[in-house]
């Protein structure tokens, strides 16, 4: 997806941040989670060395977020198919 994470970052320092939290939008800890976002938030520190860059748990980690996809799919068996 564009922008990527790097970019991103860039573009949020170009524009003043000093702070990024990076929240991957995941269902859980697969190895993007554990491997590859914490290498592109390292490449993102050692870039910008006054810019505090963390990141969150796995959406799909949050209880609500589980609750919300029931939810929809609950909803979902009650519209009409073609």
């Amino acid at each position: 997806m564009t922008p990527d994470l790097l970019l991103a970052g860039e573009e949020l320092v170009a524009c003043g941040c000093d702070t990024l939290l990076i929240v991957p939008i995941f269902f859980g800890q697969g190895g993007h989670v554990r491997e590859d976002v914490p290498a592109l938030a390292d490449v993102l520190r050692n870039r910008w060395t006054g810019v505090a860059v963390s990141v969150s748990r796995a959406a799909g980690d949050d209880g609500g977020v589980v609750d919300a996809l029931a939810s929809f799919c609950i909803h979902e068996l009650d519209q009409p198919r073609q």
